[in-house]
């Protein structure tokens, strides 16, 4: 069997509603917070954009703030691919298995990728596929 070359982080379905999950449960919090510091300070934020001294700070530190959210959300991103690509990503390749399975095209045992988790699932229905006839 010739091994699919895969394009970098793309995902499947279930990973993809797995991440829009995350990012909606991070993103959330994030523009509370930012709402909040925004309505605590607003008044100091127009003090300073009315002054032409401290306009360059203020833009200096808008685009640091920035920065770091890109970064943050960079970080999560990644750190999340990872981790649901290890989960779920071997999911629809195991029912495309499973599948086979079923319709007699096969008795072979299924097998994870390294470091993919769900290992003890795959050795109990390796275990029912050793029992069919």
């Amino acid at each position: 069997m010739s091994k699919k070359v895969r394009s970098p982080f793309s995902t499947s379905p279930f990973e993809r509603k797995i991440l829009l999950v995350i990012f909606i449960s991070v993103g959330i919090p994030v523009m509370i917070v930012l709402l909040f510091l925004y309505s605590m300070f607003s008044d100091l934020i127009y003090t300073y954009l009315s002054l032409e001294k401290e306009n360059n700070f203020l833009y200096q530190f808008l685009r640091l703030s920035v920065i770091i959210l890109v970064y943050y959300f960079l970080f999560v991103g990644i750190i999340s691919y990872g981790f649901v690509h290890r989960f779920i990503g071997a999911f629809p390749r195991l029912l495309r298995e499973l599948d086979e399975r079923i319709q007699g095209k096969s008795k072979t045992h299924i097998h994870l990728r390294q470091g993919d988790y769900g290992q003890k699932l795959i050795d109990r229905i390796n275990s029912l596929i050793d029992k069919l006839p």
